[in-house]
């Protein structure tokens, strides 16, 4: 009996000794993996990556600071000029009413002087000079001169401030024809990386049989399009209610509407945010917000279209 249970006792030894060598392989293997993971990655690469990114938002903060220095005090002396010129006329249309003794021509002169009045207005509002005592007013501040840049950048230009001297026209020649294809360089090595993940999480997706595998990848095409127009929806909506909480004068669909016209680059610039703190949490950090929105727009477009292009060669040759 004591035999017996030596010998199983032997038996086992080597067992327990092999599940103990297949664990260690086991772990050893594991971490061989994720070591070569680690070095896939590659840190120099990825610094890369981040450091274009950080050059462009420095590059677009360099450029806001310039064109601040450029248009800034032009718009000063503007406004300036044109509320000295309103007072001017108020001044005039008081002294015409308080001051006139011919009662017979009061309304004619009344007349004339708000027609003056009213040229001053229109011309400074043609001109897009806020007529207020306060210098804060001003359109060309450090934030707002950040956010003209990241529009130029992007190729989206609201339209709602632009460069009116001679040297802010000159410098954004040359800052546009440097910085886009500076920022068309970010957005394409973003999408790299982006896609080259998506490659890698693809790759690890078990195979389907050849049978299955014209159809099921038929309608996987459709369903990615269906969930990737509805996560840029929401991520739209989240947006919008993000706007509506800042602007009081917007409705959620103002800032929907706000936030597709942004993100499909068309810029109207009928809507555009007004509130300081917008600028402050959006302006300075608005290329880096930026690309991976173009790039996710872009994976949508193209997906919806190979949905269209699928759909169209089905029915050409059904037909």
């Amino acid at each position: 009996m004591a035999e017996t249970d030596e010998d199983q006792k032997g038996a086992a030894t080597p067992l327990i000794g092999e599940t103990r060598r297949v664990l260690i392989s086991a772990s050893m293997d594991f971490k061989s993996r994720v070591r070569d993971w680690l070095q896939r990655l590659r840190l120099k690469t990825f610094c890369q990556h981040v450091g274009l990114l950080v050059a462009l938002a420095g590059y677009t903060i360099l450029g806001g600071l310039v064109f601040r220095r450029f248009e800034y005090p032009a718009e000063l002396s503007k406004i300036q000029k044109y509320n000295t010129t309103l007072s001017i006329r108020r001044q005039y249309l008081i002294d015409t009413i308080v001051n006139n003794t011919d009662l017979a021509n009061l309304d004619y002169l009344i007349s004339l002087e708000l027609d003056k009045y009213e040229t001053i207005l229109q011309a400074s509002f043609k001109d897009g000079v806020p007529l207020r005592p306060k210098t804060d007013m001003a359109k060309w501040t450090t934030l707002t001169s950040v956010f003209f840049c990241s529009t130029v950048l992007t190729t989206i230009g609201y339209g709602n401030i632009v460069p009116v001297t001679t040297e802010g026209k000159a410098f954004c020649i040359v800052f546009a024809l440097v910085g886009i294809p500076l920022t068309m360089t970010v957005i394409a090595d973003w999408g790299r990386l982006f896609a080259s993940t998506v490659s890698t999480v693809v790759r690890h997706i078990p195979p389907l049989p050849k049978s299955m595998r014209n159809a099921v990848v038929a309608r996987r095409t459709s369903s990615y399009a269906f969930w990737a127009v509805c996560f840029l929806f929401l991520y739209l909506a989240a947006g919008a209610g993000i706007f509506v909480l800042w602007e009081e004068e917007w409705t959620f669909f103002d800032g929907f509407y706000f936030c597709f016209i942004t993100m499909t680059t068309i810029g109207f610039g009928d809507l555009v945010p007004k509130k300081a703190k917008i600028h402050a949490t959006l302006h300075p950090l608005h290329p880096g917000w930026f690309s991976p929105n173009l790039n996710y727009n872009r994976a949508c477009t193209q997906t919806v279209c190979t949905v269209l292009e699928t759909t169209t060669s089905t029915a050409r040759t059904s037909s």
